[in-house]
């Protein structure tokens, strides 16, 4: 996604896309975010902005990404020196519901754990280091739609309800999840994300169950293990359709996007694979 903005004398707010995927801003979200900056910080004239959009709409952050070049732009045109806490709470306005999940990593950059206090307008969050070996890939479904957005894909965990004892399993296994990113420790990771998704009351479980985007994510990381053992995993992207691949490290993880092409071929489901190194 590339994004340019130009100053305007008159008014308003104009948002051109020129690249190959739609940018899906039916809901004016992006107008939101323009109006909060120009009426907070008391700016003059208009805006004009053109996105190239490249990104395949589906568990990929495009509104997020979005929301946060807007806010870039706006930032640099007008010199405003915002602050990393500004940006993610402007940026936030540009997200249904103004959830987080996407924003603040892209703002951050990094791997990037946030938590949210009900009726706080900003985030905890922190930022871990980059794993020397653990290697992340991107798996981009082409046949599989995103309906819906966000918003929709949120509906199927409303009963989705945790006792205890299911809280105490949650937290232990981002706990193991987090340990293993901090200390590069790719069994634990490769643990942390199997039992989460074999779990039927994980989001993993309930959103890509047969009646939301039909993949198995049980079978496809068996058929993963077949190939490459328990040196790699599919995890797929919060609300879906795109899949993270993570390895133990560079070479496996050139092994595993081979493997993700013919995996998804062999289930009737074409896919682009992409080498993400962590920035």
């Amino acid at each position: 996604m590339e994004t340019q903005g130009s100053w305007k004398k008159e008014p308003g707010f104009s948002l051109e896309n020129s690249g190959r995927y739609p940018l899906h801003n039916e809901d004016r979200l992006t107008d939101k975010v323009v109006a909060a900056m120009f009426r907070e910080k008391e700016l003059e004239g208009g805006l004009h902005v053109v996105i190239k959009n490249n990104m395949k709409p589906g568990g990929l952050g495009v509104s997020g990404a979005r929301a946060i070049a807007i806010v870039e732009v706006i930032n640099n045109l007008y010199r405003l020196n915002l602050t990393e806490q500004e940006k993610i709470r402007y940026a936030s306005l540009g997200e249904p519901d103004e959830h987080l999940d996407n924003v603040v990593p892209g703002i951050i950059g990094g791997i990037v754990i946030s938590s949210r206090i009900n009726g706080q307008p900003l985030p905890r969050y922190s930022r871990i280091p980059t794993p020397a070996t653990i290697t992340p890939s991107l798996i981009v479904p082409l046949t599989i739609v995103k309906e819906g957005g966000t918003a929709k894909a949120r509906e199927v965990l409303d009963g989705l309800n945790y006792n205890w004892r299911e809280w105490v399993r949650l937290t232990e296994l981002s706990q193991l999840m987090a340990a293993g990113l901090r200390e590069d420790d790719f069994r634990k990771v490769w643990e942390s994300i199997n039992d989460y998704s074999r779990w039927e009351k994980s989001v993993t479980y309930a959103r890509n169950a047969e009646d939301v985007y039909q993949v198995d994510v049980h079978d496809l990381n068996m058929r993963l293990e077949q190939i490459v053992g328990k040196e790699a995993i599919f995890t797929p992207s919060g609300a879906g359709t795109a899949w993270l691949g993570l390895a133990a490290d560079p070479a496996v993880a050139h092994r595993q996007r081979i493997a993700a092409e013919r995996i998804f071929r062999e289930i009737n489901k074409s896919a682009d694979v992409f080498e993400t190194p962590f920035h």
